[in-house]
């Protein structure tokens, strides 16, 4: 169930897309994702719920998929990171920046920095595991490294200010995305020890 719900964090990039796309004068270049779920969206009721459904997803199918992960001080931390990053993507749908923008900001703090450092923990885990999580395991350093390095330029605004919503991305999106690629390939592991063992 936890790879399933990693996998469907897809869904808040089809919403992002479709609200961004829907509403006239939105710039995912120059733009923050915050905006789309700011009551002058047309669409930020659709956005905001669909931050609650992302965070569960990505909290929850940590919380499920934690015994997929081998066992140590790294995937302890690694899982409580990123059931940090879930938590922090609530906050951010129950409170979007115009309702009480310091709020807001202190969960988008929490899952800039949380899901960056989860997969940075995660990533020495699964290299020290089996040569089939290995590659895994590279993409989460390599996802954490760059993610971490786009969240610190996004808050250097003589760097980001024209492209803020580039850095924004960047910094937030390699997260769900390692969690869809971590969750398809635990099914298929799953799925090829059930076949080998059918064909006994």
């Amino acid at each position: 169930m936890g790879a399933v719900a990693w996998i469907a964090t897809l869904q808040f990039f089809l919403v992002e897309t479709f609200a961004g796309i829907h509403w006239r004068g939105y710039d995912f270049f120059t733009d923050r994702i915050s905006d789309l779920g700011a009551g002058r969206s047309p669409f930020h009721g659709l956005v905001d719920g669909s931050m609650l459904v992302q965070g569960v997803l990505i909290g929850g199918g940590a919380l499920l998929i934690r015994a997929a992960f081998p066992p140590g001080r790294l995937r302890d931390v690694g899982i409580a990171l990123i059931v940090a990053n879930g938590l922090g993507v609530i906050l951010v749908g129950l409170v979007p920046e115009d309702s009480d923008r310091v709020l807001h900001d202190v969960g988008a703090a929490l899952l800039f920095v949380s899901g960056n450092l989860g997969m940075l923990a995660l990533g020495p885990a699964l290299l020290h595991a089996s040569s089939k999580l290995r590659p895994l395991g590279a993409a989460a350093v390599a996802f954490g490294a760059v993610g971490a390095l786009a969240g610190v330029l996004f808050t250097v605004r003589s760097v980001s200010a024209h492209a803020i919503g580039v850095f924004e991305h960047v910094t937030v999106d390699l997260l769900p995305l390692w969690l869809m690629m971590t969750g398809a390939a635990s099914i298929s592991t799953v799925s090829s020890v059930r076949r080998r063992k059918d064909a006994r």
